[in-house]
């Protein structure tokens, strides 16, 4: 009787195990959707029909916790001091890389570039991924007279002295020459004089450029996630002149920092995005005998600024103002558009008055991205009362195990029948 009633129990234990294995509901939970994108250059340059990019950094952060940051100290036309890391848990760091840029002929003549270096981070703690990355090149210099040399035209330098060059020069002081000339002035000398100083300018550096890192950082915190692209500024002088001082630049311009920022608000589930435009201020040699108000000149985001204009030094300062964008996701993007400077444009030009010669500095871009939707919970009682209400699909999984417990019951119960008349 004792078997009897044990083995009633295990059909019945099996049963109601059966039973609930049958209406158990799957999760019906959506977990939080998370995206952040940075990035930053430091600077896009073309110069004889060739584009180069120095100083990259990028970074990725989502929800599944699987961070990625790059960088990069020269991007185009080779990789050189690159740099990437990746995590699932802990964090994974390449640590500062660096390289010597490698430049196609003639650029490598033309061009005189520092290292290109670059580092980056990815780390997951604590369920929380970040990234950190950065990319740079020292230094940038430009020789003028191996930029005419490395042109298609024959002997610029020798047979055919500057007269192309300097006639910009000459026409915008045309009228004062012919009132010099008319009062008895010779002004052949002041002509040779403005010859031989644009002949002394083109023999040396024409460009001497110092610039700052890309940095991209997008870090997940409890309340927020953050996305920052960042490109420090730059130094740029143009052309030394000779003073009784020593070499003082014919102008000197510096390009501030950009900066986009993207954040998302984990509890609001609300994201929002801002830029700084990078500022640029322009100092004029003292040499060229300016005044103070037209020695210093400053440009704002969305301002353009033509300096040396007529000659073959002109050069022109365009800064973009930047923008935000609203995402087909439903996330925003910041972007910090960069600083386009136009340099020395009468050098190399297809004639005398193309100004479309000359180097083009891109500098100072940075982007940034978010996106993001809050997790979904459905309280376990909303879903066990939506399982009883759906139509069952794919048959009772709860039958076979009862059929299997009152089995169970009369094969056991028939051995105890069959125990009992033999014993009597």
């Amino acid at each position: 009787m004792q078997v009897l009633r044990r083995v009633a129990a295990i059909a019945v234990v099996a049963t109601v195990v059966g039973a609930l294995v049958g209406v158990a509901p799957a999760s019906a939970d959506t977990p939080e959707r998370l995206v952040g994108v940075s990035a930053g250059r430091a600077l896009d340059l073309s110069v004889l029909g060739q584009k180069l990019s120095f100083g990259d950094a990028t970074g990725t952060v989502k929800s599944t916790l699987d961070p990625v940051a790059k960088a990069a100290g020269q991007i185009l036309p080779s990789l050189v001091g690159a740099t990437s890391a990746t995590t699932s848990t802990g964090t994974k760091q390449d640590g500062e890389t660096c390289g010597l840029p490698q430049l196609p002929d003639p650029l490598g003549q033309v061009i005189d570039l520092g290292v290109a270096c670059s580092t980056s981070v990815a780390s997951v703690l604590n369920g929380l991924a970040s990234t950190n990355s950065n990319g740079y090149v020292t230094s940038l210099g430009l020789d003028a007279s191996s930029l005419l040399a490395a042109l298609p035209i024959p002997d610029v330098l020798g047979q055919v002295p500057l007269d192309d060059l300097t006639a910009p020069v000459l026409d915008a002081l045309a009228p004062i020459l012919d009132a010099a000339a008319a009062a008895g002035i010779d002004v052949n000398e002041t002509v040779d004089t403005l010859t031989g100083v644009l002949n002394d300018l083109l023999s040396t550096k024409a460009l001497d450029v110092t610039l700052g890192k890309a940095t991209s950082s997008v870090i997940t915190e409890v309340g927020k996630l953050t996305s920052v692209g960042t490109a420090e500024g730059a130094t740029i002088k143009l052309l030394p002149i000779s003073t009784t001082l020593g070499d003082i630049p014919l102008a000197v311009i510096k390009v501030g920092s950009s900066q986009a920022t993207a954040t998302y608000d984990r509890a609001t589930a609300k994201a929002t995005p801002s830029f700084s435009a990078a500022l640029v201020t322009i100092d004029l040699a003292p040499a060229l005998g300016l005044p103070a108000a037209l020695s210093h000149i400053e440009i704002a985001p969305g301002q353009t600024q033509t300096i040396l204009a007529g000659t073959p030094l002109e050069s022109t300062i365009r800064i973009a103002a930047g923008r935000v964008e609203n995402l087909a996701d439903g996330g925003v993007k910041a972007v910090a558009d960069g600083v386009s400077l136009e340099l020395l444009k009468g050098i190399g030009a297809s004639s005398p008055t193309a100004m479309d010669g000359g180097v083009v500095l891109q500098l100072a871009h940075s982007e940034a991205e978010v996106a993001g939707a809050p997790g979904v919970v459905t309280p376990q009682s909303q879903v066990l009362a939506a399982q009883t209400t759906l139509p069952r699909t794919g048959g009772t999984p709860w039958i076979p195990m009862a059929g299997i417990g009152m089995l169970a019951i009369a094969l056991v119960g028939r051995r105890a029948l069959a125990v009992r008349t033999v014993r009597d």
